[in-house]
């Protein structure tokens, strides 16, 4: 007894047999891949927090009185810092983890601020 196939159910037989193949392929070569480490995302969620306390003590200090060096200066850290963590979202599973962050930033605030006025120590004269 003969059957026959079109075209069409070939091209499905086909598919039947090759996306198995290339799942399977996809799957051995991403198993052996470590997860993502934890601690980056702790320490650039860190000093996201911590630099944005710094350039808000760094820019009380240049509206007192600042010169157009240090200016151009703190934009080019503002810059930097909008580069950085501009892009960084987080989400819901992530949100305990960046509470717990936020909190041990806020413990330091006093001396992140005070790092961030001692950046531009003429313009505070």
């Amino acid at each position: 007894m003969k059957f026959l196939i079109s075209p069409f159910g070939k091209f499905l037989i086909l598919l039947a047999v090759v996306i198995p193949a290339g799942i399977y392929w996809l799957y051995t070569l991403y198993a052996d891949a470590p997860p993502p480490k934890l601690p980056e995302f702790d320490s650039g969620m860190r000093y996201c927090f911590e630099e944005k306390i710094r350039l808000g003590g760094a820019g009380f200090v240049l509206r007192q009185q600042a010169e157009s060096a240090d200016v151009e200066r703190f934009n080019r850290m503002v810059d930097a810092y909008n580069q950085l963590c501009g892009h960084r979202t987080v989400s819901k599973r992530d949100s305990f983890r960046v509470d717990a962050i936020q909190s041990e930033v806020r413990a330091n605030r006093d001396a992140l601020w005070a790092e961030g006025i001692a950046r531009f120590p003429a313009a505070g004269k």
